[in-house]
């Protein structure tokens, strides 16, 4: 059996939520699924298609991309909350699909996608490539990571501080930076992500997971 899937992002960097929707599908989807979730480059589509606004990007996702099933995400930042942000998912779907919408998912991490990423030491060390390392990492707490603003910034000084490096060793490191986050990313999909359902926002997302393949999976599995 094989689920197809779409995942609509915020940003370029958002392509972080693949490891994570992928280890929490797998913990659902029937034994022996596998899974194509895709993640378009919106910079690669025709000049002519504008991918600005949340519709837009629905709209570009169905015209050139085949699949049943909607990853839809937001990040609630500073100026929303979940319940904002998820009903400006609902309103974009009733938009661009009408009365025949889709099966979705909304992805809505508070406040944003790092939020998930920020909670492994020993994978944020081994994706610094500093496993060894003793120096301390001011990780919060997990029940106060939803309070946290700007949190890439935070999970990026993190890494630096991981690495234990300095001076132009540093500057070469923080070159590097995006690839780091997605290799921390997929490590953290190798430990697995069940420490992130002590937060409200990961819950949410988990019981439309549960919701989506008990009650789609006759439509969305092949």
């Amino acid at each position: 059996m094989r689920l197809t899937a779409t995942l609509v992002a915020d940003g370029s960097s958002d392509s972080l939520l693949k490891p994570i929707l992928e280890w929490l599908l797998d913990q659902h989807l029937p034994a022996g699924s596998t899974l194509n979730l895709q993640v378009p480059e919106w910079g690669l589509l025709p000049d002519r298609v504008s991918v600005k606004t949340l519709p837009e990007k629905l709209l570009a996702a169905r015209l050139f991309f085949t699949a049943p099933i909607y990853f839809i995400h937001r990040d609630v930042e500073k100026d929303g909350t979940w319940e904002k942000r998820s009903q400006e998912i609902d309103q974009a779907i009733q938009r661009v699909f009408k009365s025949q919408p889709p099966p979705y998912v909304r992805v809505i991490p508070v406040q944003m996608t790092e939020t998930w990423l920020l909670h492994n030491e020993e994978a944020i060390r081994e994706a610094a490539e500093n496993p060894g390392g003793r120096d301390y990492l001011p990780l919060p707490p997990l029940n106060e990571l939803e309070n946290k603003k700007h949190v890439k910034t935070l999970l990026l000084n993190i890494l630096r501080d991981a690495s234990g490096l300095s001076g132009r060793k540093l500057q070469k490191f923080e070159a590097y930076e995006r690839r780091r986050l997605h290799r921390l990313a997929a490590l953290q999909q190798e430990k697995g992500f069940a420490v992130l359902r002590a937060l409200p926002a990961f819950q949410a997302l988990e019981q439309e997971v549960i919701a989506l393949v008990t009650t789609w999976q006759p439509q969305i599995i092949t």
